[in-house]
């Protein structure tokens, strides 16, 4: 889909290539963490159908992205028995150590799910 965007906007394949992504950057969490890769695969995807290209990897990514967010609380729940009215820690809330942006951060989506079945979440920061 890259590069046929690229041709049909006239630029050259080699732009996609990003020093940045690599191992570190693809190490999978819960979800990806912070609005930046959220924000730009939405973008991805109304780019791809300007140009009349149909992305449906990106949308698939999208899809498994969100789901991923109420699998955390699945496991939490099975793995480790929560019962109602129990405490649970969320270390780390931020999407990554050393800061302390949450914008659409994974975590407290978590934590806003464990509410309605009566677990209390001690959210921070820290990792």
């Amino acid at each position: 889909m890259f590069c046929a965007r690229s041709e049909r906007a006239g630029r050259s394949r080699r732009n996609w290539v990003d020093h940045r992504i690599g191992r570190d950057f693809l190490n999978a969490g819960i979800d990806w963490g912070g609005n930046c890769l959220g924000k730009d695969m939405k973008g991805l995807m109304n780019t791809a159908r300007e140009y009349e290209l149909d992305p449906p990897l990106l949308a698939a990514v999208m899809t498994v992205s969100e789901r991923q967010r109420g699998v955390v609380v699945r496991m939490l729940q099975r793995e480790l028995h929560v019962l109602p009215g129990s405490h649970i820690g969320l270390l780390g809330i931020s999407f990554k150590p050393g800061t302390d942006d949450l914008r659409d951060a994974p975590s407290l989506d978590s934590a806003r799910r464990l509410l309605p079945l009566g677990q209390a979440s001690r959210p921070t920061t820290q990792w």
